[in-house]
């Protein structure tokens, strides 16, 4: 079992990992800049499109290029989330989960 201390430690290490990564994301963005960016998220969003088309045709290698293409549009949404302002982005998307979230508290209501 680990100790609290060992614990704390992971948690400290995987805090560090995600900060270099978007200090990683955010020279990227800052280098790039915002049309780019943004033309690239539509580019991505297009390969994982078609990787969603072939897993639906059973392709055996579809999901795995599926994971990557969803990767692939996580790194520049994040780079675009820097760029247009990460805290209001952040406070549209809290409140549509809120939104969907009273959408399925009001259909669990009505399907009993």
């Amino acid at each position: 079992m680990k100790s609290k201390y060992q614990i704390l430690s992971e948690m400290l290490t995987a805090c560090c990992a995600v900060q270099k990564d978007d200090m990683k994301l955010k020279k990227i963005a800052d280098h790039y800049g915002f049309t780019s960016q943004a033309n690239m998220l539509v580019e991505e969003s297009a390969e994982f499109t078609q990787a969603l088309c072939k897993l639906r045709r059973s392709n055996s290698q579809a999901y795995e290029n599926l994971k990557e293409e969803l990767a692939d549009i996580l790194v520049v949404a994040e780079q675009l989330r820097y760029l247009m302002g990460a805290d209001e982005i952040d406070r549209i998307m809290q409140q549509k989960i809120d939104r969907q979230l009273k959408r399925i508290e009001n259909e669990e209501k009505n399907s009993d």
